[in-house]
C-alpha cells in the first residue's frame, strides 16, 4: 500500500474506459476480433461471451481467452481507434490544462498493447502475457502506487476518473489537496464520494 503523499505537481491523470472514452476499451476489443478473425476463431469467442454471461468462466478467463486467440495487429489497433468515442468534456478539460502547463497522464487497468490506440501520451496501464493472462493489474492500490511513482513520489493535482474502483486514487488526490473529478459516474459511485466534484457531458 502506498503511504499518504502530500506534495500535489501539476498533473493529470485521467481513467480511460468510462472517462476518456464513452464506453469499455476492452467491448471495443472484442469488436474488433469479431470484425477479423477467422471464423473458427470467431465462434470460439462467441462460445466464451455465453459462458462469461452465464457466469460459466470469469471476466478474466474470458479476457485470456480473446487475447490468446487475437493478439494485438495492426487491423485491430486501427478499428479500435477507429470506433472510439471520446468524452467531449473530458478532452476539453485536458486540453485546458495543457494550456495552463499541466502533463497528462492516462492511468488505466485496460490492457498496455491497445492503449496506445487512444492515446499518444504518458500511460500506466495493466500488462498481459502472449497467454493472454494479465500480468499486471493496474487498478486500485496498484493504480495508484503506479501513478506515484511516475511523479516520483507526488500525486497529480486532477484525477479524472468514473469507477469507484480509483477509490485509493481519489482519496490520496483528496487528501493532499488536490481535486478529484468524477465523470459521468452512475449514482451508486456518485454516493459513494458525495464531496467529488462531477462532470457530466450526456
Amino acid at each position: 500500500m502506498v503511504g499518504r503523499c502530500q506534495k500535489i505537481v501539476r498533473a493529470v491523470a485521467v481513467d480511460l474506459d468510462g472517462t476518456l472514452l464513452r464506453g469499455n476499451s476492452f467491448k471495443l476489443y472484442v469488436r474488433a476480433a469479431l470484425e477479423f478473425l477467422p471464423l473458427s476463431e470467431r465462434i470460439v469467442i462467441a462460445g466464451a461471451y455465453l459462458l462469461r454471461k452465464a457466469r460459466v468462466i470469469s471476466h478474466n478467463e474470458f479476457r485470456s481467452q480473446v487475447v490468446a486467440l487475437t493478439g494485438f495487429p495492426d487491423e485491430v489497433l486501427e478499428y479500435m481507434q477507429r470506433h472510439a468515442v471520446y468524452s467531449p468534456a473530458v478532452m476539453e478539460f485536458i486540453r485546458s490544462k495543457q494550456a495552463q502547463g499541466y502533463s497528462v497522464l492516462l492511468a488505466t487497468a485496460a490492457l498496455a498493447p491497445y492503449v496506445h490506440a487512444f492515446w499518444d501520451g504518458a500511460y500506466v496501464a495493466s500488462s498481459v502475457g502472449i497467454d493472454g493472462k494479465v500480468e499486471y493489474d493496474c487498478r486500485g492500490e496498484a493504480k495508484l502506487e503506479a501513478v506515484t511513482t511516475v511523479f516520483n513520489g507526488a500525486l497529480p493535482a486532477y484525477i479524472l476518473t468514473d469507477s469507484e474502483a480509483d477509490a485509493p486514487l481519489i482519496s490520496a488526490v483528496a487528501d493532499a489537496g488536490g481535486t478529484p473529478i468524477l465523470v459521468n459516474p452512475t449514482h451508486e459511485t456518485e454516493q459513494l464520494f458525495p464531496d467529488v466534484r462531477v462532470i457530466r457531458d450526456y
